[in-house]
């Protein structure tokens, strides 16, 4: 009798190790959504880009493109998502004075 418990534990212990885990919901999960990073910025947060010669600047803020610049008026667009293919993003979007901006950034 007392070798019959310690079997009965262990094909316990080994039917239980050899089933399959929890039931699953039936959809499979949705696909990680690639990160936004180019060289180690990540382009999800607030970028400012800078110009010589004539001076500019832009900042994208996360929610939109502001276009500054010496003797300039600000302009404002709304900040697409970047669209990065190796090593280069783009973005592309138009102001609300209908000014088209193609930022390319590397």
């Amino acid at each position: 009798m007392r070798l019959l418990v310690p079997a009965a534990v262990a094909s316990v212990l080994i039917l239980s190790a050899c089933s399959q885990g929890g039931e699953t919901s039936g959809t499979p999960a949705a696909p990680a959504a690639p990160a936004l990073v180019l060289s180690g910025v990540d382009l999800t947060q607030p970028v400012r880009l800078l110009g010589t010669e004539p001076f500019w600047g832009i900042e994208l803020t996360g929610q939109e493109l502001v276009y500054s610049g010496v003797e300039r008026p600000e302009q404002r667009a709304p900040q697409p998502k970047p669209v990065i293919q190796g090593t280069v993003a783009t973005l592309q979007t138009t102001s609300t004075t209908g000014t088209v901006f193609d930022v390319t950034l590397t």
